[in-house]
């Protein structure tokens, strides 16, 4: 590429929202479809790839690829804007357009949903079955007790979404609230299984259920979630008439915070114990396992709460280790064991920003809670730490007998 073309192209991408990615916004996108005259992010380039010819044409890369004169003045003549323009003129309230940490089963159902069935164009019905609330169909849903996945019928009508083990039944075998059902794409756990979905529920005594189901394809997930979102903001509205579609649209569902591994230490014993963290709203949900259908406990989130370093002696020979101060807990405070000095950071920044949040503006952020956390879970012995009287430097290897990676000082 001579230097004329490079310099043709570099302003490019200065233009027209060419310096983010046309599908999840990610900056200094560095492919490009030529045909649609989009720069689009490497991610986002490999789905496109997988799209007809038809649509796409060649996916370039910015700095590996030839640039022909003609393919130059193709992009010249597109732009990031004027696509959003024309391929994105009617997104549905319900849809959630994707960001650059978002699974890939949502980039790639934004993809085909615009450019192959056409759902966003100026002159879209707006008919997909999505946008009414209801649908029905089978999913493959988790056991509650195993890691087996069963065949389910699953009904959604009139704010309330039900699934029977078989369609002929006539009682479901569960029926949960819409209004009180949060849905996400990003599932813990479920990696393998690329279209999967997370749906939770407070049941009857006040306990997060986790039900974990998949669909046979990306677009049949993506309709459901869609749906559950259209169904729960005609619920929210029926509660807040006062809201508006987009306020109605950020409440209608939520992804987690953050999750990952960490260790605890329950009140009156000396060992830390490996649990899945979950950090939703202003809850911090601790699991046995990341697919477990209940919580072992929750710790409940509240402004005025904090994190630090501030360990007690007995505990400063662990790397890794900070304190979470809770109201719930008036002494001593939840001692945590992240894996890395890079995963403590990230935790203790998220909780804090969560808490400063609390404290700021505790109508929109406070979830009111059903229970707390009395973290009296335990496991045998030998799934804990017990320190030694000898002082150590200790890790969360240390404590599971893993390698994890963590870093020693």
């Amino acid at each position: 590429m001579n230097d004329d073309m490079r310099t043709r192209l570099r302003s490019l991408q200065g233009k027209n929202g060419n310096d983010r990615c046309a599908e999840c916004e990610k900056p200094n996108p560095q492919w490009a479809s030529v045909n649609l005259g989009i720069f689009i992010c490497i991610e986002c380039s490999g789905i496109h790839r997988r799209l007809s010819t038809s649509i796409t044409g060649r996916v370039y890369s910015v700095e590996l690829d030839r640039w022909s004169d003609d393919v130059v003045q193709l992009m010249e003549k597109g732009g990031n804007h004027q696509s959003i323009e024309k391929w994105a003129a009617k997104v549905p309230s319900c849809w959630i357009r994707p960001n650059p940490n978002s699974p890939y089963v949502c980039r790639e159902q934004w993809i085909r949903a615009k450019y192959e069935r056409k759902e966003f164009t100026a002159d879209t019905n707006n008919d997909q079955p999505y946008i009414s609330g209801s649908m029905e169909g089978y999913l493959f849903k988790k056991k509650k007790q195993s890691d087996e996945y069963k065949k389910r019928f699953f009904v959604l009508q009139n704010q309330s979404l039900k699934y029977y083990v078989n369609d002929s039944d006539k009682a479901p075998k569960s029926v949960l609230a819409i209004a009180g059902v949060n849905v996400t794409l990003d599932v813990p756990g479920m990696e393998n299984r690329p279209n999967a979905m997370l749906i939770n529920c407070r049941n009857d005594i006040g306990l997060i259920r986790n039900i974990f189901v998949y669909g046979d394809s990306g677009q049949k997930i993506m309709d459901w979630f869609c749906a559950i979102r259209s169904s729960k903001m005609l619920a929210l509205r029926l509660q807040n008439p006062v809201l508006y579609t987009h306020e109605l649209a950020v409440l209608a569902s939520r992804d987690f915070t953050m999750y990952g591994d960490m260790c605890k230490m329950p009140p009156k014993q000396n060992k830390f114990q490996k649990r899945f963290f979950v950090l939703d709203g202003n809850y911090l949900r601790y699991y046995h396992d990341k697919k477990d259908a209940l919580p072992l406990g929750e710790i409940v989130l509240m402004g005025g709460d904090r994190v630090d370093e501030n360990v007690p002696t007995h505990l400063r020979e662990y790397i890794n280790i900070f304190m979470l101060h809770t109201s719930s807990r008036a002494r001593g405070g939840f001692p945590l064991l992240a894996q890395t000095p890079e995963e403590k950071t990230r935790w203790m920044v998220a909780i804090h920003l969560t808490i400063d949040k609390l404290g700021k503006f505790p109508q929109q952020y406070t979830l009111r809670p059903s229970y707390t956390d009395d973290d009296s879970d335990s496991l045998s012995s030998s799934s804990g730490y017990s320190p030694p009287l000898t002082p150590r430097t200790l890790t969360f290897e240390n404590v599971q007998g893993t390698n994890w990676g963590a870093t020693r000082y």
